[in-house]
């Protein structure tokens, strides 16, 4: 496969499943969507981190800690041939991973320019003598071909702290990102004509912060309950 080369299929991209002001949901598989879409300048996204257990782990005084996503959640890797074809040069790609899944980031087409670090400040016990996981991972990739877009400027380390969703932000998504985390992200790299795409949209936060920053946003999510989340979120005003 020569990289770069446009594989966009000549169907026509399917129905939105909601489109407004700069910001489309599609629902279905991203697999099948991606090839119809017109090239984004950055992804930004959550996407299964293979981490599937049997079951979620009970916690006194707490909801369940979810463990069991399902299927998708079992020897997942990252599409990132299919991610290259929709980024423009020079775009990058900012994704969350678990710690067992940044070498896959390594072996695809795009120029990795660095991994980021989340600290949660609030993140859930340990439910068994083991460290409590207070960190996960964001890698940074970029399509060759442009200068990728940096806007931050001054002394930025790759340490983002926010406490993880809670009262009022928290939706039915069991691994929903807080847009305090989200936001500084689609700031440092995007300006405001850029087109943001999400292919693991879950109940839309990369797309709220979009929307709230005034950027356009692509989402796609496979499972229509969050699909109606997300597009609920959309319809409120801008939250700053």
């Amino acid at each position: 496969m020569q990289y770069g080369t446009d594989h966009r299929s000549e169907r026509k991209p399917m129905k939105p499943y909601y489109d407004h002001d700069g910001i489309t949901i599609y629902h279905g598989d991203c697999r099948e969507i991606l090839p119809t879409l017109e090239p984004v300048d950055l992804v930004l996204t959550d996407p299964p981190y293979n981490t599937l257990s049997d079951h979620d782990i009970d916690l006194a005084g707490r909801s369940p800690m979810k463990r069991n996503f399902g299927d998708w959640d079992e020897g997942w890797v990252p599409p990132l041939d299919e991610w290259f074809r929709v980024v423009n040069p020079g775009g990058s790609v900012l994704a969350f991973s678990s710690d067992r899944l940044i070498s896959e980031y390594r072996k695809g087409p795009f120029k990795p320019r660095g991994t980021l670090v989340w600290v949660k400040d609030n993140p859930a016990p340990a439910p068994r003598p083991a460290y409590v996981q207070a960190t996960e991972w964001i890698v940074w990739l970029q399509r060759h071909g442009g200068a990728a877009t940096w806007n931050g400027n001054g002394y930025i380390t790759n340490v983002l702290h926010s406490s993880v969703c809670a009262g009022d932000e928290r939706k039915d998504h069991p691994t929903q990102k807080p847009i305090k985390l989200i936001r500084p992200l689609i700031l440092r790299h995007s300006n405001k004509a850029d087109t943001i795409l999400d292919p693991f949209m879950g109940s839309g936060t990369t797309l709220r912060a979009a929307k709230d920053l005034g950027r356009k946003a692509i989402g796609i999510e496979i499972e229509e309950r969050y699909c109606e989340i997300a597009a609920n979120r959309m319809a409120q005003g801008v939250l700053l």
